[in-house]
């Protein structure tokens, strides 16, 4: 059985102005490879759109505002109701840079978005969960991926296995392969 592709660039970078030219950096990566348009889940004020995204074959947004300064076609409300309620399939780059935790998302996606053989997308994902993993709890969807116990100490050791973990699972429900 051919699987398609999920182009996957890991590299830890946070949410701060000094990781924004890394941020930009990925973002292009994925674009260069995998080209396509682009559902942007976590939107905020642009920033993305404006370096990258706007050169992409498509772009919508979901944020909590509307920003009208830069004419971005944008959906003002939850991004899971959204993804919930339109077609993923015209998407070939997912971006998910929220503050929390992007496992939801990517369990609606999973379900909704299925990879036809030969096709390639970019999913880009930023998880701001270590620290509940510091203190030995992992979010419900992110135990609905790897399973295991939802509290227990040492959790933060095992974070890159976790998260591999929960990347494999989204991939394999897509029917990917990681690349």
């Amino acid at each position: 059985m051919s699987l398609s592709k999920a182009f996957i660039l890991s590299h830890k970078k946070d949410n701060s102005t000094e990781s924004m030219a890394d941020k930009i950096q990925i973002r292009q990566s994925v674009l260069d490879a995998v080209g396509g348009a682009v559902f942007d889940g976590c939107a905020g004020h642009g920033e993305m759109y404006k370096a990258v995204w706007k050169n992409a074959d498509g772009y919508i947004g979901c944020g909590e505002k509307y920003f009208d300064k830069d004419h971005r076609t944008m959906f003002v409300c939850d991004n899971k109701r959204i993804m919930r309620n339109i077609d993923l399939t015209p998407f070939k780059i997912f971006d998910f840079d929220n503050y929390g935790s992007p496992w939801d998302q990517m369990i609606i996606l999973s379900a909704r978005r299925k990879v036809i053989p030969g096709e390639k997308i970019g999913i880009v994902i930023t998880d701001g969960i270590g620290i509940r993993l510091k203190m030995g709890m992992m979010t419900n969807s992110l135990h609905n991926l790897v399973g295991g116990k939802k509290q227990t100490p040492g959790l933060f050791l095992g974070k890159d296995y976790i998260f591999m973990s929960a990347i494999k699972c989204i991939a394999r429900k897509m029917n990917c392969e990681i690349e």
